[in-house]
């Protein structure tokens, strides 16, 4: 009997009165080819999160192989990463959050927009710090501004805390809603100049 690569076993998830999975169960074998479909908000970005450990099930384990992650890790290491793919990156990580998940239709039955909102800037914060350590010489004041406006960012979701997790996406008020999204742009902004920088000629 061949192995599974990926298997779910009665996982049950939710957020509340909010049920994300009940009592789920499959598997991925070598060679299947599976999709995940469903409207926007069924819980497709939750489910990913709760195979990937991301969101603790409240019952039952997602199990994957440890070799996918040792191919996954290979592949990353082998990978040709430019600094303006990194830049076009984290702009794009903060464009996804400003065109589709602040305004709460990606999960608009689950309403955890909010853990995909930390997921992006996470993503952007992270590529920001690698290309940091380049940037601080050559342009200091463009390196404060983004480092103020993503700590402000940051500052701003922890109000919408809850517990280990966030408040539900349909509990905040338009002004609330309105000001996150301000402060999503307001850092992309100076992370969409890194690419001017990242191709201008070294002295």
């Amino acid at each position: 009997m061949t192995s599974s690569l990926l298997e779910l076993d009665n996982v049950t998830k939710r957020f509340g009165r909010v049920v994300i999975a009940e009592d789920l169960s499959f598997a991925v074998g070598p060679g299947d080819v599976v999709g995940i479909v469903g409207p926007n908000g069924a819980g497709k970005t939750s489910l990913f999160g709760l195979i990937s450990g991301d969101l603790a099930p409240g019952a039952a384990l997602a199990k994957t192989l440890v070799d996918d992650v040792h191919l996954l890790r290979a592949k990353v290491e082998t990978a040709s990463i430019t600094v303006e793919g990194l830049v076009t990156g984290a702009v794009e990580l903060l464009n996804e959050v400003s065109k589709s998940k602040v305004t709460g239709e990606e999960e608009r039955y689950s309403h955890t927009d909010l853990w995909d909102f930390q997921a992006n800037v996470d993503g952007s914060a992270q590529i920001w710090s690698l290309l940091k350590p380049g940037v601080t010489p050559a342009d200091p004041t463009l390196s404060q501004t983004i480092d103020q406006r993503l700590a402000a960012l940051q500052s701003l979701l922890e109000t919408h805390k809850r517990g280990t997790g966030f408040v539900l996406y349909g509990e905040l008020k338009p002004d609330e809603v309105k000001a996150l999204s301000a402060a999503v742009d307001g850092l992309a902004e100076p992370l969409s100049q890194l690419g001017a920088l990242a191709g201008s000629p070294k002295p």
